[in-house]
């Protein structure tokens, strides 16, 4: 197994290029990935801007936009969708709480409506849907715990 000591300058974390490509990235709105990607939109804006907190460099994100277009996702039920066009979905509705989370801006959320969107997707049986449409996967059950906790 490699050490840091074997990588030599792979050992280092790049920093600043990891932050340029993810700002890069996320400026990129003319591309077929782009719209081919909309559904889950809001999923990859959360990752992006972890990443970029782990990296020290969220303030390269414009906060007040980001965090009025993740709630330009949410449904009047109180769950959000992937984008502003998009269904309501439990892991959508999870990335929007820990994005807004991340940003200190929970107070925006309409906790109660979130949270009967949240618990009018648990079955009779214990187990959590994703959506409406009754998807059913032991995942729904960890998204309904991280947007419970955030």
């Amino acid at each position: 197994m490699a050490v840091p000591s074997d990588l030599g300058e792979r050992a280092e974390v790049l920093v600043e290029k990891h932050a340029e490509y993810i700002i890069g990235f996320s400026q990129q709105t003319d591309t077929f990935e782009y719209y081919a990607t909309e559904h889950f939109r809001l999923s990859g804006v959360y990752w992006g801007a972890t990443a970029l907190a782990t990296l020290g460099r969220l303030h390269l994100l414009d906060a007040e936009a980001t965090v009025a277009w993740t709630l330009s996702c949410r449904h009047e039920n109180g769950g959000f969708g992937g984008s502003p066009r998009h269904d309501p979905h439990l892991l959508y509705t999870t990335s929007a709480v820990q994005l807004l989370a991340l940003y200190d801006r929970l107070d925006l959320i309409d906790a109660d409506a979130t949270a009967a969107y949240v618990a009018g997707l648990q079955q009779p049986n214990g187990s959590f849907a994703g959506d409406e449409w009754g998807e059913i996967d032991t995942r729904c059950a960890t998204w309904t715990c991280h947007a419970r906790s955030s």
